[in-house]
């Protein structure tokens, strides 16, 4: 893909996907349906939709469309697409209702254009749509090129680093003997400059990943590895297995394999929210693992 400045959080792809989210394919949703409405004028007529629930909890993975009609079995990942602070799927629950307003007694019915359209299943079929490109909103990653205000917010969270680690600053130090504080910001400035040109930067709404090929080159019987550091935007400790494979089939491959590393307590590193993967960067198995494949189930399918 064409690189494109770190800020943006969009593509032409992503583009595609929200300019044209009314020809999107309506996501493939479990549906319980009362068979006994048979006028579909008034099996899709909608009022206010709702979230599901499972004992006293609200459960998002159900959306009550009416009385009768629920989906079921909607992927969470796909509230985590928000559009001005609100998941894009609660934005439609919430246009599309009938509503009257008290003062001006104006009625709001979203039925009336499906209706006069000759698409009673509009409605149902946007919201469909909606959760489908919340998914792939979710799941498409775009390659970005840094900035110099990347450089600079690298360059302090650097100093910051320095100043709460004696140890880290003893050893720049005994690198560079009688370093003022300005011989050190530019020091560091500098090996941000090398770790970025020797990396790539690629984002979604949700993560970013820094991309560093065969960064480990071929060395004692193990092959070659490209090393994949991961963040999630809001910086939440969110750990999700589907995600990370994700980001590995995109940017590595889907038949390359990559190991996440618990180390030994000596050479642990536990300063941030951030995950890390090398993947062999040729398409061969690691001697351990699955050989029939890993199955995912949904996580409510025993309950």
């Amino acid at each position: 893909m064409e690189r494109i400045p770190l800020q943006l959080r969009t593509g032409r792809k992503l583009a595609d996907i929200h300019l044209n989210y009314e020809t999107a394919k309506p996501y493939a949703a479990k549906e319980q349906r009362d068979e006994l409405v048979l006028d579909p004028k008034k099996l899709f007529i909608v009022e206010k939709m709702r979230f599901g629930k499972d004992g006293k909890e609200t459960d998002k993975s159900k959306i009550q469309y009416n009385s009768h009609i629920t989906l079921t079995g909607i992927p969470l990942e796909a509230y985590e697409y928000v559009v001005n602070g609100k998941p894009a799927i609660e934005w439609i629950m919430e246009r599309y209702q009938f509503a009257k307003d008290k003062d001006s007694q104006i009625i709001n019915n979203p039925n009336e254009w499906a209706a006069e359209h000759d698409d009673p299943q509009y409605i149902l079929n946007l919201l469909k749509r909606i959760i489908t490109v919340s998914l792939d909103t979710m799941k498409h990653l775009i390659r970005g090129t840094y900035d110099e205000k990347n450089v600079q917010i690298a360059v302090n969270r650097g100093l910051r680093l320095l100043q709460t680690n004696p140890d880290a600053m003893a050893k720049v130090l005994k690198q560079n003997p009688g370093a003022t504080a300005d011989q050190v910001a530019k020091i560091i400035e500098a090996g941000v400059r090398k770790e970025m040109a020797a990396s790539e930067v690629w984002l979604n709404d949700t993560y970013q990943v820094m991309v560093y090929r065969n960064s480990q080159p071929p060395r004692d019987g193990w092959p070659a590895m490209t090393y994949l550091s991961i963040r999630r935007l809001d910086r939440k400790p969110v750990h999700r297995w589907q995600d990370l494979q994700e980001i590995k089939n995109q940017i590595v491959g889907p038949e390359h394999e990559a190991v996440e590393l618990y180390p030994a307590e000596s050479r642990k590193v536990d300063t941030a929210n951030q995950y890390h993967l090398w993947v062999i960067a040729e398409p061969i198995r690691f001697p351990f693992g699955f050989n029939e494949g890993r199955q995912v189930f949904p996580a409510n399918l025993f309950k």
